[in-house]
């Protein structure tokens, strides 16, 4: 961090989620506190955060709550601190890519319920008018979620935190700001199936896909 920040102007900070942190408090604010230290220590004057919508809505959510405490941590270095609370990632429905080529959505929100990216009960129409393909939302069980995450090497309050972080969205935590030109991207979640999740089901690599 000293070597980056020598003379530097601005700090991007993305902070993945270790999974098998003890919270997501260790794993978003504790892991950070080298970073914060560092911009305090070289006065570096700007610092971008990847971070989470609902802010101040007074929920807890797990991993976005523990994001927001990791903006606090980097704005007592007294940088000016501009945070990118972003919504759920269209890209995670890459991850159902088997099931939807079976038909269905998965997931643990009510079918008819509206998040800041997409209602999921239009995620499934769109899907079926751009696939050709009948596509239904399937509700998901969230203890099955917990028991998997915990499967694949989460730790329990890790897998608890995506939990929370789940229940939150329901109770509204990503709806807190009303949403505004200024505040909608330009990517549309049909241009997204059209250009990701297509491609994904014909075997073909999505423009700008990682591998």
């Amino acid at each position: 961090m000293d070597r980056a920040l020598d003379g530097a102007g601005a700090l991007f900070w993305l902070m993945p989620a270790a999974p098998a942190a003890s919270s997501p408090y260790e794993a978003y604010v504790t892991a950070s506190i080298r970073g914060a230290d560092a911009v305090a220590r070289h006065a570096v004057p700007r610092v971008v955060i990847v971070s989470a919508l609902g802010r101040g809505s007074q929920i807890y959510a797990g991993h976005v709550s523990a994001s927001h405490a990791m903006e606090d941590l980097f704005r007592s270095t007294g940088a000016h601190v501009r945070a990118l609370a972003v919504p759920t990632f269209m890209g995670n429905l890459l991850r159902q890519t088997a099931s939807i080529r079976d038909g269905v959505v998965c997931g643990t929100l009510p079918a008819g319920f509206t998040m800041p990216w997409i209602a999921t009960k239009d995620i499934a129409a769109i899907l079926t008018d751009v696939l050709g393909t009948p596509v239904r939302y399937e509700p998901g069980d969230r203890a099955a979620v917990k028991r998997f995450l915990l499967s694949r090497g989460f730790s329990e309050a890790m897998a608890q935190s995506m939990i929370d972080m789940d229940l939150a969205g329901e109770r509204g935590v990503n709806n807190a700001l009303p949403r505004t030109a200024a505040r909608t991207t330009p990517t549309t979640f049909r241009a997204f199936a059209e250009e990701s999740i297509k491609p994904a089901l014909a075997g073909r690599a999505a423009p700008g896909a990682v591998g």
